[in-house]
């Protein structure tokens, strides 16, 4: 039986726009494109709908309204999550805050964990929907078991989103490619304008 690793609870990812509190339940629905369908997740962001398609194949586990779990098959020791942090997420990403994250990172860690080698700062490895990112990358040891850890920040303004993910050190490339590859689908998808009605001519 697959089971979250218990202790990559600690570890945090989320999502938003501007003041806006986004609600990680989801809803399933399928996209078309040319006669072939794609499985997705819609979420809400106030009257804001998104959608999200998850790896191929991985679970979806809701975990409560701001935090979404998914679980890739065959794995054991993987948690990758998506969270909401209604906190601000402002990405200058100059010196000084890429120093700050390189700092801080053993605070995304789960206790007694022992960081490897210098974390790995990437500053804006993809824009989504025009928000700017930060991913931190970590290398590190818990109980004798060497693991790797990816930590993607998503500034909204008021709030933040964070997509993060911990495997086996063995497992990561191929973990960390599919779960990268699902952020670009995510998108806000404004609401229709009304459609006009348009009159019979007169006479």
């Amino acid at each position: 039986m697959r089971t979250l690793w218990p202790l990559a609870a600690a570890c945090l990812c989320a999502c938003a726009t501007a003041g806006a509190e986004i609600d990680l339940t989801p809803t399933h629905s399928m996209r078309e494109l040319e006669g072939c369908k794609f499985p997705q997740l819609e979420f809400h962001d106030a009257n804001t709908k998104i959608t999200y398609e998850a790896p191929r194949g991985w679970d979806v586990l809701p975990r409560d309204r701001f935090t979404l779990a998914l679980m890739p098959p065959n794995k054991s020791m993987v948690s990758a999550k998506i969270r909401f942090i209604p906190t601000p997420g402002h990405l200058v990403l100059d010196e000084a805050q890429l120093k700050y994250f390189s700092d801080t990172a053993p605070e995304l860690l789960p206790p007694e964990s022992r960081i490897m080698v210098q974390p790995t700062i990437t500053p804006n490895p993809l824009l989504l929907n025009e928000h700017r990112t930060c991913e931190v990358e970590i290398q590190f040891v818990l109980h004798g078991q060497r693991l790797r850890m990816s930590v993607l920040f998503v500034d909204l303004g008021e709030t933040q989103l964070r997509f993060s993910l911990i495997s086996t050190a063995g497992d990561y490339e191929e973990l960390h490619k599919a779960f990268r590859g699902s952020w670009y689908s995510w998108q806000w998808v404004e609401p229709a304008g009304p459609v006009a009605t348009r009159r019979a001519p007169s006479g």
